[in-house]
């Protein structure tokens, strides 16, 4: 009796919300409270399965140019509406100054994660950040851009501008994908030859069906 018990709450706090990290927090204080069992064990791995993953998680393969994971900067991590995002999973240009990297040639600022063809859904959000209000000058002519590639195809592309001022959010389809590539054009540069980023795209979740 324990144990469906433990289920079915498991399967109550999912329908609540699609709330699967919920069903995992039930069923593993199950296993602890009731030990292991091969039914707790396989609803478990059920709801596991269908957790987002968060794609900084993954650990990139590659990183090139002036790309930045993560932030403690509150003026990246937030956007000019000043709406807050999670700061570990963003990705964005910046550059400090006597850093200078050689991204201007090649194939530019970009960063690779495995999928492996286990994920069927990306979703994520893409905004100007607030530190754009401190730009000086005439910078409203650059603009950002971000571009999604599976396996070289483009999967998804936006364009930030000074008018930009309302977050967009994405969904796109990752089915069989095996490498992503995001890949980030446009920056302002400072006085002392220093970038900064005029968009920043996070809060990648992977899903799978």
């Amino acid at each position: 009796g324990c144990i469906q018990d433990a289920i079915e709450e498991a399967e109550a706090v999912f329908l609540e919300g699609s709330d699967y990290a919920g069903a995992v927090a039930v069923l593993k204080s199950a296993v602890l409270d009731l030990g292991e069992d091969p039914e707790l064990a396989a609803k478990l791995e059920h709801y596991e399965w269908h957790i987002p993953v968060d794609l900084v998680s993954l650990e990139y393969t590659e990183k090139n140019g002036k790309i930045c994971v993560g932030t403690i900067n509150p003026e990246i991590s937030r956007d000019v509406k000043e709406t807050e995002y999670n700061d570990s999973t963003l990705i964005y240009i910046y550059e400090k100054a006597w850093s200078r990297s050689s991204s201007d040639k090649g194939d530019g600022d970009y960063v690779i994660y495995p999928l492996n063809r286990e994920y069927t859904k990306l979703s994520g959000i893409v905004y100007r950040p607030y530190i754009t209000h401190h730009f000086g000058g005439d910078w409203s002519t650059g603009s950002g851009r971000v571009e999604i590639f599976g396996d070289g195809s483009l999967l998804f592309s936006t364009r930030i501008t000074g008018d930009t001022n309302d977050a967009e959010s994405f969904e796109i389809d990752v089915t069989e994908v095996q490498e992503l590539k995001i890949k980030m054009t446009g920056y302002w540069e400072t006085f002392h030859f220093e970038c900064r980023p005029i968009v920043v795209v996070g809060e990648m979740f992977l899903t799978r069906n």
